[in-house]
């Protein structure tokens, strides 16, 4: 794994820290917000507010309650309030500020919730906040064409809000309605995904990682080593990048750890139990 050119490709992303104001749309899952909709119905004594299930017309349709939904906040800053202040609360969804009508907006919405099928056999779930960087780092220049054109998406990353600007539509084959994904061009972004919690994980341990160079990268590639020695759940992978970090090495330059690591015969969890207790006794005081 070339673990400079994932960070460094996080890095160039035309995204910036900024929260949305007055903005004109919101999509919420309900399934990872299962109260907003009670807070929207409240802010309808107030006036009428316009909202659809993205899932109607689909296979889904009869399960729209745990799925997402397109609001429309235009000139409600008690709805711009309610959905911002629910997905900065760990829940899954965007804010949009675009020109677009409710109508195209909807379109545009089942557009992309289907992009990965001729039908609508699979769900892409093209809002989901904490994997917005890998996405836009993963479609390159498609990304581009992602959103509505002339627009601004908001998402919050579980640390701080975020927003993408997206230029005018460039081509007429690109129109809202319009937009595919194949799965092969999703092929990276399990790794843009860890590229991302190394990022966060260099924040969190950065003053333990005492190696040269980006602690970004160098988290990076203990995360990746987890994963090609069988720590596929991302507890796992934390757990072995502890262990570097207490023993201030990677992991396979210690024999003995080593050695462990590599045993095919345990299970990833009992070789992780092993490199702990190996550590601890290491470091444990007389």
């Amino acid at each position: 794994m070339d673990a400079a050119h994932y960070i460094s490709t996080l890095d160039q992303l035309p995204v910036v820290p900024g929260e949305p104001d007055n903005a004109a749309f919101a999509i919420v899952d309900l399934a990872g917000t299962p109260d907003f909709l009670k807070g929207l119905y409240a802010a309808m004594a107030n006036g009428h507010i316009r909202w659809v299930s993205l899932l109607e017309g689909t296979r889904w349709q009869s399960g729209w309650q745990a799925g997402p939904i397109l609001v429309e906040m235009s000139d409600r800053p008690d709805v711009q309030k309610l959905a911002a202040g629910k997905l900065a609360d760990a829940g899954v969804g965007l804010v949009i500020d675009c020109n677009q009508s409710f109508d195209d907006m909807i379109a545009w919405g089942r557009s992309r919730l289907l992009a990965l099928a001729e039908s609508d056999e699979r769900l892409f779930r093209f809002y989901e906040p904490r994997s917005m960087k890998p996405l836009l780092a993963v479609l390159g220049d498609k990304a581009s064409t992602l959103f509505p054109p002339e627009s601004t998406i908001y998402w919050h990353d579980s640390q701080r809000w975020m927003n993408r600007e997206t230029g005018p539509l460039q081509s007429t084959d690109e129109a809202l309605r319009e937009w595919k994904l194949s799965q092969a061009e999703l092929a990276g972004l399990p790794d843009y995904r860890q590229a991302q919690r190394a990022c966060q994980l260099a924040e969190v341990y950065r003053d333990h990682i005492g190696q040269a160079g980006d602690p970004r990268i160098w988290t990076l590639e203990r995360l990746h080593e987890a994963t090609a020695h069988g720590c596929s759940k991302v507890s796992q992978q934390e757990r072995w990048l502890r262990i570097a970090l207490q023993i201030d090495t990677p992991i396979l330059s210690e024999p003995t750890l080593r050695n462990l690591a590599v045993n095919a015969e345990m299970p990833a969890e009992d070789r992780l139990i092993a490199m702990e207790r190996f550590v601890e006794s290491e470091h444990a005081t007389a």
